[in-house]
C-alpha cells in the first residue's frame, strides 16, 4: 500500500487517534527500564530504547508480555557478546546498534548468533566494521531473514561492498 492510497491515509489517521488515546496506557505497561526514551509503536508493536544491562536482566519477562518490533541500544564489543548469546533476542525483528564503536569482531559475533535468525532489519551505521566484518554478515546462515542492512559510515571499502553483492547476481550481470 502506497502513502498516496486513500486507505493508507485513513489507516495513518486511525493510528494517530489510537496512539493519542492509548499511548500513555500502553507505555505504562512497559517496565521503567524499557521506557528509557518514549517508546514508539509500529503496527501495535513497541520499539524500545534501553541499556544493555537492563535488557539482559529484564528481557525474559518483557518478551513474554510484548512482541517487540525493534530494540535500540548502545553496546560495546564486550556487552554485545552477552547480547547475542542471550536467547531473549530470538523474538526481535530489528536491532539498532548505531554509533557504538563496533568493529568486525562484533559483526562476526552477530552473524554467528543463531538467536538473531529472526532479524529482518539490522542497523550498524557509524561503526568501524571493515570488509571482513561485512563478509561475516553476508555469509551468515543465521541472517537469512534480513531485508534491510544499514552499514552507513563504516569504512569497509570495495571489498566490503563486494561481500554484500551475491556472487550469482554478479555472474548473471557479467553474462548478460
Amino acid at each position: 500500500m502506497q502513502p498516496t492510497d486513500p486507505a493508507w491515509i485513513g489507516l495513518k489517521q486511525r493510528e494517530k487517534l489510537l496512539l493519542k488515546k492509548y499511548a500513555e496506557a500502553w507505555n505504562a505497561e512497559l517496565p521503567a527500564w524499557a521506557r528509557h526514551r518514549a517508546p514508539t509503536f509500529y503496527r501495535g508493536f513497541p520499539e524500545i530504547s534501553c541499556q544493555i544491562d537492563d535488557w539482559l536482566r529484564g528481557a525474559r519477562n518483557l518478551v513474554k508480555l510484548f512482541p517487540l518490533f525493534r530494540v535500540n541500544m548502545k553496546v560495546t564489543s564486550k556487552t554485545l557478546a552477552k547480547l547475542v548469546a542471550s536467547p531473549n533476542v530470538a523474538n526481535l525483528t530489528g536491532l539498532h546498534l548505531w554509533h557504538c564503536g563496533l568493529g568486525s569482531d562484533t559483526a562476526r559475533a552477530i552473524g554467528a548468533s543463531p538467536h538473531l535468525a529472526g532479524l529482518t532489519r539490522l542497523v550498524m551505521g557509524e561503526n568501524r566494521v571493515a570488509a571482513e566484518g561485512i563478509a561475516a554478515l553476508a555469509e551468515s546462515s543465521h541472517l537469512m531473514s534480513l531485508v534491510q542492512l544499514n552499514l552507513r559510515s563504516n569504512h569497509f571499502g570495495p571489498d566490503g561492498g563486494n561481500a554484500i553483492v551475491p556472487v550469482e547476481v554478479v555472474k548473471q550481470e557479467a553474462n548478460g
